[in-house]
């Protein structure tokens, strides 16, 4: 069995940026050292990837998030 836990952390010192820890020791390891796949991790690399591609697409202007309007429709 697996167990990844990500702690998030509001910093009040500093640029105010969070901070962000894993802590995945209790995930077994192959023989060269890298995480078995289990479905834990699988779950904690597509979350991983997501959090790089929205940072990455954040990066250009075009893709950025808009402000929202307080226009009604």
């Amino acid at each position: 069995m697996a167990k990844i836990t990500i702690t998030l952390e509001d910093r009040r010192e500093g640029n105010g940026k969070p901070s962000v820890a894993v802590d995945m020791t209790g995930v077994p390891t192959t023989n060269l050292g890298t995480p078995r796949q289990t479905e834990a991790v699988r779950i904690f690399n597509k979350l991983f990837d997501l959090v790089a591609s929205e940072k990455m697409l954040g990066a250009i202007p075009a893709c950025r998030w808009q402000p929202t309007t307080t226009t009604l429709h």
